[in-house]
């Protein structure tokens, strides 16, 4: 598994299911989006189970910046 940067246990529950089957690369590039995603929706008084569509369009408008 990474290097436990991941701030809840969902995003725990996913990186350990991810590194099953997937590359260690990937599973961090994953996680690290899954987490990006939690703040943001933390930030914004929800959380990444819900949030709508709208709310998702603005956080992927936020993703590389």
């Amino acid at each position: 598994m990474s290097n436990q940067r991941h701030t809840t246990a969902d995003v725990a529950a996913f990186e350990s299911w991810l590194s099953v089957f997937r590359r260690p690369q990937t599973v961090n590039n994953r996680v690290h989006y899954a987490t990006r995603l939690e703040t943001w929706a933390t930030a914004h008084g929800c959380t990444p189970w819900t949030l709508d569509t709208t709310q998702i369009s603005a956080w992927l408008s936020t993703v590389g910046k």
